[in-house]
């Protein structure tokens, strides 16, 4: 991913981050894209920070700030807007 604003898709398993500059994701709402009980979307920092935060309304559990340059991570969705990161 190397554009700067990113809204996660449905169609998303794997997002490689790479842009030098910070990387804001943003997870929609369950009323806008329709995710399944335990989707997982997988992460790999490569370059730059990495922000993600859920839209209003979306509840994510844990902090992007820890994110390490060359580390992997996920969100698990874990509820009806609820996601984990893991």
């Amino acid at each position: 991913q190397v554009r700067i604003k990113y809204r996660a898709l449905l169609v998303d398993q794997y997002i490689r981050c790479t842009n030098v500059s910070q990387i804001d994701i943003t997870i929609p709402t369950d009323s806008t894209v329709s995710w399944p009980l335990g989707a997982v979307i997988y992460f790999r920092r490569v370059a730059g920070a990495i922000s993600i935060a859920g839209d209003i309304g979306v509840t994510l559990t844990g902090s992007s700030a820890s994110i390490l340059a060359n580390q992997n991570f996920a969100i698990k969705r874990v509820g009806a807007n609820s996601w984990d990161l893991i």
